[in-house]
C-alpha cells in the first residue's frame, strides 16, 4: 500500500492531556473573571436605563437625569465574591432589592412616607417602587461567561 505517514509521540500529548485536566480546577480566578464581567454589566445597566432583558426602566420622578443615580452609591455598591465553584454578585444596600426588583412601601409610623418630589414635599401612606432590575444576567452576560469558560479550557491544555 502507498501513502504517508506519521508518528505521534504519545508522551508528549499524554503529558498535555494530564496538565490541561490538573489545571482545569483552577476555577477561582475564572470565576472573578466572570464576576467583575457581571459587575460591569450591570454597572451599564444604569448607564443605559435598562434591564438585563433590554427593557427600558420605567422613568423616574424627576424631569431631567438618569434614574436610580442620584449620588451613585447604589451604582458603586455593586460586587461580586468568587471561589472555585461559584460567583455571587450582587448588592448589599438595603434599599437595592425594593429597587431591582419593584414593590410596596409602607410607611412604619403614622405620619407615613415623607420625600421630595420636584422640590415640592410629598407624604404618602405606601407607594409602589417599579420594577428597574439592574441585577441579572443577560443573554449577552452568559455568552460572554461561556467564552471565558471555554478559553480556561483551552488555556488549560497548553503545553506548560
Amino acid at each position: 500500500m502507498a501513502g504517508t505517514g506519521f508518528n505521534i509521540n504519545m508522551d508528549s500529548l499524554t503529558a498535555v492531556i494530564k496538565n490541561g485536566i490538573k489545571n482545569i480546577p483552577k476555577t477561582k480566578d475564572l470565576m472573578a473573571d466572570i464576576g467583575e464581567a457581571l459587575v460591569s454589566s450591570s454597572k451599564m445597566r444604569f448607564e443605559t436605563e435598562t434591564d438585563p432583558q433590554g427593557k427600558k426602566w420605567v422613568k423616574g420622578y424627576k424631569q431631567s437625569g438618569k434614574t436610580l443615580a442620584d449620588s451613585g452609591t447604589l451604582k458603586r455598591s455593586i460586587t461580586h465574591n468568587a471561589n472555585i465553584s461559584e460567583v455571587i454578585y450582587g448588592s448589599n444596600l438595603e434599599y437595592a432589592a425594593i429597587h431591582n426588583d419593584g414593590g410596596d412601601i409602607k410607611a412604619k409610623t403614622s405620619k407615613g412616607l415623607r420625600f421630595q418630589v420636584n422640590g415640592r414635599w410629598v407624604t404618602k401612606k405606601q407607594i409602589t417602587m417599579p420594577k428597574r432590575e439592574f441585577i441579572g444576567i443577560s443573554d449577552d452576560d452568559k455568552a460572554e461567561a461561556l467564552e471565558m469558560i471555554m478559553l480556561h479550557i483551552k488555556d488549560s491544555f497548553k503545553d506548560r
